[in-house]
């Protein structure tokens, strides 16, 4: 996961944060603890940034927010998702992570760990055996398990809690006339206890009316939460907690009721949104939509509302965990919390419905990263339903969230699973609902490579379907896509294709609302017809859903047409150099757009055309390495498509070939590697498009990541332990093979891998 971007000056934690950097050298495990508002997140994220910049960890940092989390038990798949794992299949989540981090040096960082301490130490127990993985937690409490230390961050001191506050200050209005309420600034920061976001949000609030003002209205409310004789003892903790609840209460006192009414509401959302969202779920009654943006503004301003880096060209907003919370309490008390979830479920269930029904169009890119965006939110959404009892509005908005197949797409086939089937066991209706229901789950099992549940989802929801008489969308995909993908028991391929070619005749398929959904289904029909069919009816099929994908201009679609057609081409034509030629280019032109859209089937699809090449033109060698690297991306997605008998019958042969010409040894010698480097996926896609990268050793792949991360060549050689002119050396060398001028092309060229 990327990590969050800053953009205000880090004040105060010079020490902690050289202490801190000094203890993870030494520590596997280290807890960051402290009261709410106390930087834990902020003094965390500065080390990751940094730890990034200068490598500290070879294989990297990674930064997951477990905020908006929960379900204990998906901690595990979400990590390793954020490590950067597309597996999808039905193997153990847990397993999935282990071999995810095997033998790599990382440092991996969870923030907000308080609200699943539980998974957390059921998570790291076993996360920690890897041994070069470093864990930095952030927590309100310590996670209790053996070799953490404990790390706690306490309030800043006088004199850096006065400079944040100046700083925030100045930011806010820059002629304000500082030197002349030192008195009151330092006062202020007392208050708040020194804690960093207590003291941001009180410059921010005096930047309006003046140190002098804002004390004045804290003293009212300290000397009403004055405790009383038996709450003297209090610990630092329960002082600092009791610090942030009134600035909290100050910050909610200085706000208009639009801006209280604003923050209340925009707590509904899991992870971050945008204004178009914001106006969406939170603008009626007394806070017309119209004024959502101005309203947003002002939190923004106050620094209630955090500002993330903008995405699809849309700025993104967040509110921290300690406000959101209090937002939610607010909600809470105000009787609307209901309501709002209630008009956050409809805006998801407006915006995936669109999303699937415009999903087949020029704006696929941009539909996939907005729907990418709202998994958390969209997840949240259903696990309410769930609390509530209202299965089947859960049920709907999964159906368009799988119609989008954003759930493929991203890796979160096992998560929207377990939800249908959560709700199956609630929801009893003998409806169409119902119907959809049970296929969607056959197609998200069958795509995981789970043939028994694939089947006993689809014969209950073709039998249901049969029951009512109708004519539903979801049953005819999923028994189009069961055929194709090779999990129908006949492998009389004319029969599959005269099957195929039956649905696609649906008449359910010619409403336009299923206009995308029409389009996947003849994706499926292409497929079949290149793997399966006969050579004139998958020249004419793949010929035809290419020339319509590019007249769609469907970026995704578009992609997967040229994988079929090249898969045509490499399975019916292997021994013609234009056809081979042909699917060459195919797989150049698609693969980069699919690594764009972070396609986790395309880049296991893409390598098997590439083996069948290499096995086209009798490359022994590169058949090897081509099918180490289709292995090892295999066994780290779980997309593994062996249901296409002709696809895996093509690459098995040239592997029996290979053996045979280059003796066990060899082919070993090669494959190995490969497998091993096809465990990510991306590095090892790569290679098909920058044979360059191919060419480099591991060695010299480490010294490009240290070149890409900023590093001069004294930094690489003390990292590395290397003279610095070897160094020099090591990199004109890489120059040559990767066809870069010097270190600034060599960053741009690294970027595109």
């Amino acid at each position: 996961m990327a990590l969050p971007i800053n953009i205000n000056a880090f004040i105060g934690r010079d020490t902690e944060f050289a202490q801190l950097r000094d203890l993870l050298t030494r520590k596997r495990l280290v807890t960051l603890t402290g009261p709410g508002g106390v930087g834990k997140t902020r003094l965390a994220l500065e080390i990751a940034h940094a730890a990034h910049a200068d490598g500290a960890w070879r294989d990297g940092v990674v930064w997951m927010d477990l905020r908006p989390f929960g379900e204990d038990h998906q901690l595990p798949r979400r990590l390793a998702a954020a490590l950067g794992s597309t597996h999808v299949a039905t193997r153990e989540p847990m397993q999935v992570l282990m071999d995810e981090v095997a033998g790599k040096d990382l440092l991996i960082v969870l923030d907000n760990c308080e609200h699943l301490l539980n998974a957390v130490r059921d998570l790291l127990r076993t996360l920690l055996t890897e041994p070069g993985v470093t864990v930095l937690a952030t927590s309100r409490h310590g996670l209790a398990l053996g070799g953490e230390h404990l790390n706690p961050l306490t309030p800043l001191a006088a004199g850096a809690a006065k400079e944040l506050f100046e700083d925030r200050l100045l930011d806010a209005r820059g002629d304000f006339p500082v030197a002349e309420h030192e008195a009151e600034i330092t006062r202020l920061c007392r208050a708040g206890d020194n804690l960093p976001l207590a003291i941001e949000i009180l410059a921010v609030a005096s930047s309006n009316l003046s140190p002098s003002d804002v004390e004045r209205r804290l003293a009212t409310l300290l000397h009403a939460d004055r405790p009383t004789d038996r709450q003297q003892q209090d610990t630092d903790a329960d002082r600092s907690h009791r610090s942030f609840h009134q600035v909290m209460e100050l910050s909610w006192d200085l706000c208009t009721p639009q801006e209280r009414t604003l923050w209340q509401r925009l707590s509904v959302f899991a992870g971050g949104f945008t204004l178009e969202a914001a106006e969406a779920v939170c603008g009626f009654d007394d806070l017309p939509e119209s004024a959502v943006a101005r309203v947003l503004s002002a939190l923004k301003w106050q620094s209630i509302v955090t500002v993330e880096a903008p995405r699809d060209g849309h700025s993104r907003y967040r509110l921290l965990e300690p406000i959101r919370q209090h937002g939610d309490a607010r909600a809470a008390q105000a009787g609307e919390a209901e309501e709002v979830r209630q008009r956050h479920y409809d805006w998801l269930l407006r915006t995936y419905r669109e999303a699937a029904q415009q999903w087949l169009g020029p704006d696929e890119a941009h539909w996939l990263t907005l729907c990418r965006d709202l998994q958390d939110d969209a997840h949240s959404a259903i696990a309410w339903c769930a609390r509530r009892g209202r299965s089947a509005a859960g049920i709907e908005l999964l159906l368009h969230i799988v119609r989008t197949r954003v759930p493929f797409l991203s890796g979160r086939q096992p998560e929207a699973q377990e939800h249908f089937e959560r709700l199956l066991t609630t929801y009893t209706e003998r409806d169409e609902l119902r119907a959809m229901a049970l296929a969607a789950v056959s197609v998200l099992a069958v795509c995981r490579g789970d043939k028994d549940t694939a089947d006993e989802f689809l014969s209950e929801a073709q039998a249901l379907t049969d029951e009512l008489g109708a004519a539903l969308p979801q049953p005819v995909l999923a028994e189009a896509i069961a055929i194709s993908l090779g999990h129908r028991e006949s492998v009389d391929p004319a029969e599959s294709m005269a099957a195929m070619e039956e649905l696609c005749r649906s008449p359910v398929f010619a409403q336009p609302e299923f206009r995308s959904d029409m389009g996947l289904l003849a994706m499926f029909r292409s497929f079949g017809a290149a793997i399966t069919g006969e050579e004139e009816i998958a020249d004419a099929v793949t010929a035809e859903f290419l020339a319509d994908a590019q007249a769609s201009r469907a970026t995704w679609h578009i992609t997967w047409s040229q994988w079929a057609r090249a898969a045509y081409l490499v399975l019916h034509r292997p021994h013609d150099p234009a056809a081979r030629s042909e699917a060459e280019s195919l797989l150049h032109a698609a693969l980069p757009v699919q690594r764009g859209l972070d396609d986790r089937w395309g880049p296991a699809g893409w390598t098997w055309v590439a083996a069948g090449l290499a096995g086209a033109i009798g490359d022994h060698r590169l058949v090897a390495e081509r099918s180490g690297l289709l292995d090892g991306m295999t066994h780290s997605t779980g997309v593994a498509m062996h249901g296409m008998r002709g696809l895996w019958e093509t690459v098995g042969h040239a592997q029996n070939i290979a053996r045979q010409q280059l003796g066990e040894t060899t082919f070993d010698e090669i494959y190995n590697p490969a497998y091993q480097r096809g465990r990510d996926c991306r590095l090892a896609t790569a290679e098909l498009l920058w044979p360059g990268w191919a060419q480099l050793t591991d060695r010299e792949r480490d010294l490009v990541r240290l070149v890409a991360q900023g590093l001069s060549n004294a930094q690489i050689a003390a990292r590395l332990d290397r003279a610095e002119n070897t160094v020099a050396k090591s990199l004109t060398k890489i120059y040559a093979a990767v066809g870069v001028a010097g270190r600034d092309e060599l960053r741009e060229w690294y970027a595109q891998l």
